[in-house]
Formats: structure tokens, sequence, C-alpha cells
């Protein structure tokens, strides 16, 4: 009973050391996945891929913004939008809640979405509760 109980112990730490790593994969291949669809020359595919990043959170929305695409100005553009409108949707429900969202994602002071997004609320393009 003693062995049992001690390799269930072990399999649960294993698991819990791997289960951030199998998460950020996940993390990582749907972002990713949206992101190649922005690049899909067909219309109506980049705006089901920009429909499903408005849709981001939490870890995805702070992988987005660290891996935002500079190859192409114009997906690059698109991600920023996608992030006005997140902040913008945000704000509209709970202006605290907008104000964690940018906090979230201005982890990384030289990141380009959270600067882009501090940029726009700066101007009054977004607005503030």
């Amino acid at each position: 009973m003693f062995r049992l109980f001690c390799i269930h112990l072990l399999l649960l730490s294993f698991l819990a050391t791997a289960c951030p790593a199998r998460c950020d994969d996940v993390v990582r291949e749907r972002v990713t996945g949206i992101l190649e669809r922005m690049h899909h020359p067909e219309f109506n595919e980049r705006r089901t891929a920009y429909g499903e990043l408005i849709l981001l959170r939490g870890p995805e929305l702070q992988f987005l913004v660290a891996h935002i695409p500079h190859d192409s100005p114009e997906v690059a553009w698109m991600c920023v939008r996608a992030l006005e409108h997140i902040l913008q949707a945000d704000a509209e429900k709970d202006g605290e809640l907008a104000e964690r969202t940018l906090e979230f994602l201005s982890f990384r002071e030289n990141s380009v979405g959270a600067a882009a997004a501090l940029a726009l609320i700066r101007n009054g393009q977004l607005r503030e509760s």
C-alpha cells in the first residue's frame, strides 16, 4: 500500500511538472495556427482567423503579443487592431478588467503589441473607463 502511495505521488509530481510545458505547446500551436491563417490569400480565411484572434485571452493573448509577426506589416497591423478590439471590449465591460488586461500584456516593455496598445490608449483612440 505504501509503495502504491509513493508511485502515485511520483506520478502526480511528474504530471505537475509536465503540464505547464504541454499547456505552452497547446498555446503555441493554437496562436501559431491562427497567425499562419492570417497570411492566407483568401479574405474569408483571414477574417475567420481575425475573429479567433479577438477571442484570445490569458496565456494565448500573452503569446500573441510576444510573437506579433514582423515579416508582414498587414498581419502585424491586424494583430494590433485585434489587441485594440480586445481592450476596448474589456473597457466596455469593466474598466478595471481592461487595465488588468493591459498590465498583463505589458509584461515586457519592448513588446510591440503592448506598446501599440498603450499608444492607442494615450492617443485617445481607445476609450478608458
